[in-house]
């Protein structure tokens, strides 16, 4: 392994015979102390056969590099879990290997972070016309957690900010539209004097908590 040993015996027989897809991963940080990148220390097995990525090949190596991509993929959700030990899980698409997944990210120290990947390809073709209905709708659609972070967004999306869906997942949606008050305070939108009042905001949370749908607002 690249810097990083699975300590136990039975831990790392787990790591190998687990049919999940595992990489254990490092963030990358500029001198400004702002991640920009992920270091892939080493993967297991499974992902090895679920991606077509070996292990040798990456191990060691940037994922902008692995994905040849300037944007490595959900770096700013793989940057929050590695910072804060929070927990994170979503579905996504990867073009370049043609197939869907569920990740489950977990950190298991300060700056490193651990992947599980679960190949639900199968799964998401079933919904291959409700996404092409989601991408082309002429409207701005984005599915949020309850953080209010973004886990997935339409195109009309992407051309409404201006910013490509890797850059976008993972952040709030005033700080990923522009909102003016996501300045007021460094910790982003929904934390400004202003945004006590912010009907979006206090709607998605009304939704999270009741389950009332809202229109119009």
């Amino acid at each position: 392994m690249w810097g990083f040993k699975i300590s136990g015996n039975v831990l790392n027989s787990v790591y190998e015979s687990v049919g999940d897809g595992v990489c254990i991963n490092e963030v990358i940080y500029n001198d400004n102390g702002h991640h920009v990148d992920y270091r892939i220390i080493d993967a297991n097995s499974a992902y090895e056969s679920i991606t077509g990525f070996k292990r040798e090949e990456i191990a060691g190596q940037r994922a902008s590099v692995v994905y040849n991509t300037k944007n490595p993929p959900h770096l700013n959700i793989y940057a929050r879990v590695a910072e804060t030990g929070e927990k994170a899980n979503f579905e996504t698409y990867t073009p370049q290997l043609r197939k869907h997944f569920n990740v489950s990210v977990i950190s298991p120290e300060k700056g490193k972070f651990i992947t599980i990947l679960t190949d639900i390809t199968n799964n998401s073709e079933i919904d291959g016309e409700l996404e092409k209905v989601y991408e082309n709708v002429p409207v701005v659609l984005m599915l949020v957690d309850s953080d209010r972070r973004i886990l997935k967004l339409n195109k009309n999306a992407e051309l409404f900010a201006g910013k490509s869906s890797e850059e976008l997942v993972g952040s709030r949606g005033g700080d990923a539209l522009g909102c003016l008050h996501s300045l007021d305070d460094p910790e982003g939108c929904g934390f400004g004097p202003h945004c006590k009042d912010c009907i979006v905001k206090n709607t998605v949370l009304d939704t999270f908590e009741t389950g009332n749908n809202h229109y119009n607002i």
